[in-house]
């Protein structure tokens, strides 16, 4: 008796009713959870690092330094210590924003990225 090991080219027909109902399975979930879905927050707009700076959007690397080190003075949390919690927190979150437009514009590559 001899064993031969030919590869099909065709399925079986039991393997094709059950890529058929596998498929048909999955289309109709996918419908019914594309019913469901609700649609998510809307995306955050691009923050303007020249507006959180107050410098022009063609301002040389020195101006864009020197309004940095200005507004990073006067927003630093050491600075802010003595007013209420939410002085304290507006301090933060400004001294946090304007280290980010410093990190995007005081670097060349990133600065062409952002424009």
């Amino acid at each position: 008796m001899t064993i031969s090991l030919v590869k099909r080219s065709t399925p079986r027909p039991s393997e094709t009713t059950q890529r058929q109902a596998n498929t048909t399975q999955a289309a109709s979930t996918s419908k019914q959870s594309s019913k469901t879905l609700k649609p998510g927050p809307k995306k955050a707009k691009r923050k303007d690092y020249y507006k959180i700076l107050g410098v022009d959007k063609n301002a040389a690397d020195s101006v864009i330094r020197k309004a940095y080190k200005k507004l990073s003075l006067k927003w630093h949390p050491d600075k802010n210590q003595n007013g209420t919690d939410e002085e304290k927190r507006k301090a933060e979150k400004m001294f946090r924003e304007i280290n980010e437009a410093m990190g995007v514009l005081g670097d060349k590559n990133k600065r062409d990225k952002y424009e």
